[in-house]
């Protein structure tokens, strides 16, 4: 196969009946969207813009490989989508997923200024990355293992 301008990228995930899996996902049913029951957590009285976080225990229902939008001609693409069904779920404090998330978040980021074309910088460790993402007000709390956080917390500590 030669190479063409479009061609799909080599994302490490595979093929499904020689198709080229180019992203996963997740759909997420029974989460008391409306049209299942809703999920049962401690009583709690939450207020509208309340930043709430909630975990989830699921089970994986069904893998579906729908196609995605750009189509290739000698290697079509799909995603590999994950539809996982809700057992059961908890409200829990920011300080037990905040990290998971915001990693997330910045990988997401990363991942799309690579789609994009963008190149991550030669040199850019965790420290770096973490501190761009401090500068640019990503961070929604002192964020462990970012420099500049740590140093506001050490700071804050010394009563400056």
């Amino acid at each position: 196969m030669t190479p063409t301008k479009n061609a799909p990228k080599n994302t490490g995930l595979g093929k499904f009946e020689n198709d080229s899996i180019v992203r996963t996902a997740i759909a997420v049913q029974n989460a008391g969207d409306g049209l299942s029951e809703s999920l049962k957590t401690d009583p709690v009285v939450l207020h509208r813009g309340d930043e709430v976080f909630v975990v989830l225990r699921t089970k994986v229902r069904h893998v579906a490989f729908p196609a995605t939008d750009r189509k290739h001609e000698d290697d079509p693409e799909v995603a590999r989508l994950h539809v996982l069904r809700t057992e059961s779920a908890t409200i829990v404090d920011s300080e037990l997923v905040l990290d998971a998330i915001e990693t997330q978040e910045r990988r997401n980021r990363e991942r799309q200024e690579a789609d994009k074309g963008a190149q991550k910088l030669d040199g850019m460790d965790e420290a770096s990355l973490l501190r761009k993402d401090h500068e640019a007000g990503k961070h929604r709390r002192t964020r462990k293992g970012c420099p500049e956080c740590e140093l506001e917390k050490e700071l804050e500590a010394a009563g400056e």
